[in-house]
């Protein structure tokens, strides 16, 4: 049996897993059921926090296959006392199709991370699963008209591209726009702590 101090944890996640939980709490609160697809679980702690407060929504963890195994180790903690918590699925932009028709699709702080090629896929993937009743949630960084938003965001995305130079953090703009491009429209910029964003698209 693990305990939390054996579980990979993440403190980014532990810090904003609540204010992300006050922002979507009034869309999730209008559903009877459904289901809510996250993208780039991991950890599970996002899922896993929304789930305790939302039992009648079953929450779908989902990660890269290279990223199975932490995944599974976390899910299968969290799972005993979290019944509606679901997973783990394995989704990869441009190697699997994403499942389309549910409710809710979130994802935290992975766009910045995969090449932009591969965002441009996951946009497509996003905009191919969902449908009119389908509310999309985007949680992390983007720069607007090419500027950050803080110098910390800065050194930030220089600290990405140091590490691996197809990644970095993504215009708003270039987000949106792809969006628009494949019928899925941008609701609510919503600014967090930390100098983040949560974006809300429907379609």
């Amino acid at each position: 049996m693990f305990t939390m101090n054996d579980l990979p944890n993440s403190e980014a996640c532990e810090r904003n897993k609540g204010p992300i939980l006050e922002v979507i709490t009034p869309y999730l609160s209008s559903s009877d059921n459904g289901e809510f697809f996250e993208i780039g679980s991991l950890t599970c702690q996002h899922s896993a926090h929304f789930a305790k407060a939302f039992a009648q929504i079953d929450f779908i963890t989902s990660e890269i296959r290279d990223n199975q195994n932490v995944l599974k180790m976390c899910l299968s903690h969290y799972q005993k006392k979290i019944p509606n918590l679901k997973g783990p699925l394995v989704y990869e932009a441009g190697f699997n199709k994403l499942e389309a028709g549910k409710k809710f699709y979130f994802t935290a702080n992975t766009l910045h991370i995969m090449p932009w090629k591969a965002a441009k896929t996951f946009i497509k993937d996003l905009a191919t699963a969902m449908d009119e009743n389908s509310t999309l949630f985007i949680y992390g960084p983007f720069k607007y008209h090419g500027n950050y938003t803080s110098t910390s965001n800065e050194q930030f995305d220089g600290f990405l591209k140091e590490r691996d130079a197809q990644s970095g953090i993504r215009n708003f703009e270039d987000i949106c726009n792809n969006f628009l491009k494949k019928g899925v429209f941008l609701k609510e910029d919503i600014a967090m702590p930390a100098n983040n964003q949560l974006l809300i698209f429907t379609k």
